[in-house]
This record gives structure tokens, C-alpha cells and sequence, in this order.
């Protein structure tokens, strides 16, 4: 297994829009960003069970695509009339 190591970066706040959310930054603001490796788990099968458990209901089972349940949630949420 290879060790990886932190990894920083200084550059300008206009160069991470679109990529992570920002305080209100100025586009010049100088930044440093920091890439830190994720330490990666292994679940049980028990909490494997409990996030499968979680998930159920999250999106109904229905005939409908996902773009459809969006635009259904879409219409409730803002009050959209089709």
C-alpha cells in the first residue's frame, strides 16, 4: 500500500469556483488548498446493514424516471404548475 502524503497548493479563490462552495471571497483572494487522503474503512456487515436500512424509502418505487421525481419535487417545493 502506498502512503500518501498532504499536498498543498497556493492559488486564487477564482480558480476553485464551481469546484467547492466559498465564503465571500474576492476572485484575488489568495488561497491555499490542502489535499489530505481520506482514511478508508471497512464497514461491518451489521453497519452495512443499518446504511442499506437508511436508504430504503429515499427515493419511492415507482414507474417514474428520476428526472420525473425531480420535477415532481421541484413542483411541490416551489409551487410550479405544469
Amino acid at each position: 500500500m502506498i502512503k500518501m502524503k498532504t499536498v498543498r497548493k497556493k492559488m486564487l479563490a477564482r480558480d476553485l469556483k464551481g469546484l467547492i462552495d466559498l465564503p465571500d471571497y474576492d476572485d484575488a483572494q489568495p488561497v491555499e488548498v490542502a489535499v489530505t487522503p481520506e482514511e478508508q474503512t471497512e464497514l461491518s456487515a451489521e453497519e452495512l446493514k443499518k446504511v442499506v436500512k437508511s436508504l430504503v424509502g429515499a427515493i419511492p418505487y415507482t414507474d417514474k424516471t428520476l428526472d420525473e421525481l425531480r420535477m415532481e419535487r421541484l413542483e411541490k417545493k416551489y409551487a410550479i404548475a405544469n
